[in-house]
């Protein structure tokens, strides 16, 4: 995703429906399906504009987890569990 790649991936884990987004930086797929998989691979294949303009949004969205946003979060957490 911070290459401007969508991403496609099964909705199994938390955290997954936190990164990717339906529609907006990339297509997920549910659990287990992988026709839906497929799908989503294909439909990606097939459309250059959309996979530009999904890849483009998933660049600019994954910053949100960037070493340094992180970091900083680590920090907070870590100077909240100080007190």
């Amino acid at each position: 995703m911070a290459t401007g790649v969508p991403c496609v991936a099964f909705d199994v884990a938390p955290g997954v429906d936190e990164i990717i987004t339906d529609g907006d930086d990339g297509p997920p797929a549910p659990p287990g399906d992988p026709e839906q998989l497929a799908h989503r691979l294909g439909m990606l294949v097939a459309d250059e504009e959309m996979r530009e303009a999904i890849g483009e949004r998933a660049r600019r969205n994954i910053r949100r987890y960037s070493t340094d946003r992180i970091v900083s979060r680590w920090e907070n957490l870590f100077a909240l569990l100080e007190r």
